[in-house]
């Protein structure tokens, strides 16, 4: 594989919003980003020199000179910080615009051509929530940062090395009467001191790479199994199981710690290495040129003024090698974000298309295979309008896998001329779902929420009418309600929907007898006009048994 493709999917990742409805916005911005970056190395350049000219003022104990340069740094201060405050803000605003788009982007992605299903049927794949949430923000964010630093501090390193080298020129180094002619010796020995901070830090920083890999996903891992716990707590409760949910969320972070001891040993070397060699670079310039300041050649101005340009150039450099554990960070959050992506973009091949022209459901008869596991072998079923047909299994024996393979959502082998499901057709799995937000978005999902009108009669027939005062009540009524009540909830769903073609999958497994048949007669009379196919283990009255 050439390095272009291998870099290409990032670039093409980076360069999605400079070509979308925010192109203009997302250029301006940079430019502007760039602006502001300029102007602060511009600044930087000015306040050397008025350091130069204030030191001197103390050295000859200038009174008016000395009240001038206050009269000047004063307000330079004044700019300098408006200017770094200003650039915080645009840079933080510019970066969650990106991150907004991305977001958005990414999460249309996702929920098309099912692959909010498909991926997480795949084995390595994990924890979309964090690429969806935090990898998205922090490539935004970190790319912004570190390319805007980046520039800056090259813009700096280019300047005041010329700076530098000019004074280098203009002084004549000497330690204690002997005297050293190397022209431009101090630019060499900050280039030289700022490239083995760098080649030092990442050397020691390298295994940080994998540990913030590790470090997500054994977070990620933690926080879910928190979540299960919080999901499933009557079950859990009901079983007392909390002894062995302890131990799972003792094991779970206990992969935390061992990753983060390990990383913070790493992190220990690579702190203390930066530390001790970022403070050198106050002392080297001043221990070079104090012999010449001691001895009268240069005054005490041009000696702070030569530590400072020795310290930006080395800090210029230097800044790339103090941000090792974010560029890390930054590589395994980005290299994340772009394997889903990419997954996203190979799954794009949409489940199977069946005849969808058709007014009626058929499916031939054919043999349902999971691999290489014969699960099923499936009766010849066809469903007209108005129908009301069971087809009738055992427990176990594949009728959810069917309901998946008739979705097209799961392969199974399925020859296209084997089925046939009109587009109209709505289908109502096992488990039901309650999304989160209010009583009357769950009753109405995947619709838009109704009026009261129109809900509070389904929601009398169904025996719900208990819940009428919570309609617009936001909760978590996925645990909030029971099996029961959900089952029946799926019943006001399915009128409201008003389908050509229904298919339920055991749609009143937890419903008693008499709830039964008034969900049953319910359906029948709001929706007479449907085709109905039921799939479930036992018969139904008013239902045509497929055999």
């Amino acid at each position: 594989m050439s390095v272009f493709s291998k870099i290409y999917p990032y670039g093409r990742l980076l360069g999605l919003w400079f070509k979308s409805s925010e192109k203009y916005f997302a250029l301006w911005g940079a430019l502007a980003n760039i602006g502001f970056s300029l102007l602060i190395v511009y600044i930087n350049v000015f306040f050397t020199n008025w350091n130069r000219y204030f030191f001197d003022a103390i050295e000859k104990k200038d009174s008016t000179l000395f009240i001038k340069q206050i009269l000047i740094g004063a307000p330079l201060i004044l700019i300098i910080g408006l200017g770094v405050s200003l650039n915080f803000l645009f840079q933080n605003y510019y970066s969650f615009r990106w991150r907004q788009w991305l977001t958005q982007h990414i999460e249309t992605h996702w929920l098309s051509f099912k692959n909010y299903y498909h991926l997480t049927q795949k084995k390595g794949f994990d924890n979309p929530d964090q690429r969806i949430s935090q990898d998205i923000d922090s490539v935004t964010r970190q790319t912004v940062d570190i390319t805007l630093s980046l520039l800056h501090n090259v813009t700096n390193l280019v300047t005041f090395l010329i700076l530098l080298w000019q004074i280098s020129n203009l002084i004549k180094l000497s330690f204690f009467g002997k005297a050293l002619n190397v022209p431009g010796l101090l630019v060499y020995i900050a280039l030289l001191y700022g490239i083995l901070e760098i080649a030092f830090s990442f050397k020691i920083g390298r295994p940080l790479l994998s540990l913030n890999r590790k470090r997500e996903k054994f977070e990620a891992d933690y926080r879910y199994q928190l979540m299960r716990i919080y999901e499933r707590r009557e079950e859990i409760t009901l079983h007392s199981g909390e002894r062995i949910e302890s131990e799972n969320l003792r094991q779970a972070f206990e992969s935390i710690r061992r990753n983060y001891l390990t990383y913070l040993k790493k992190e220990i070397y690579i702190s203390s290495f930066q530390n001790i060699y970022g403070h050198l670079d106050q002392f080297i310039p001043i221990f070079l040129m104090g012999p010449s300041y001691f001895t009268g050649v240069i005054s005490l101005g041009i000696l702070m003024q030569v530590g400072q340009l020795f310290t930006q150039v080395a800090g210029s450099l230097g800044s790339i090698a103090r941000r090792i554990e974010n560029i890390y960070h930054y590589i395994a959050s980005f290299q994340r974000l772009v394997s889903f992506e990419q997954q996203m973009i190979k799954e794009i091949s949409p489940a199977k298309c069946y005849p969808q022209n058709a007014d009626y459901i058929e499916v031939q008869p054919f043999t349902l295979f999971n691999q290489k596991e014969v699960i099923w072998k499936v009766p010849l079923i066809k469903v007209q309008k108005g129908e009301r047909k069971v087809l009738m299994a055992p427990s176990g024996c594949g009728k959810s896998s069917l309901l998946r393979a008739i979705k097209g959502i799961e392969d199974f082998r399925i020859p296209v001329q084997s089925l046939c499901v009109p587009k109209q057709t709505v289908f109502i799995p096992q488990r039901p779902y309650m999304p989160l937000g209010t009583l009357r978005q769950c009753l109405s999902y995947p619709l838009r929420p109704v009026d009261n009108a129109e809900l509070i009669p389904l929601l009398t027939d169904c025996q719900l009418g208990h819940l009428i005062n919570l309609l617009d009540q936001e909760d978590d009524y996925q645990n909030r309600l029971s099996l029961g009540e959900q089952q029946r909830i799926n019943f006001v769903r399915l009128v409201l929907q008003s389908p050509s073609w229904m298919i339920l999958d055991e749609p009143i497994s937890a419903l008693d007898q008499s709830r039964r048949e008034i969900c049953i007669d319910f359906l029948l009379k709001k929706c007479p006009e449907s085709g109905i196919l039921i799939i479930s283990h036992q018969q139904l009255d008013g239902f045509e048994r497929i055999k």
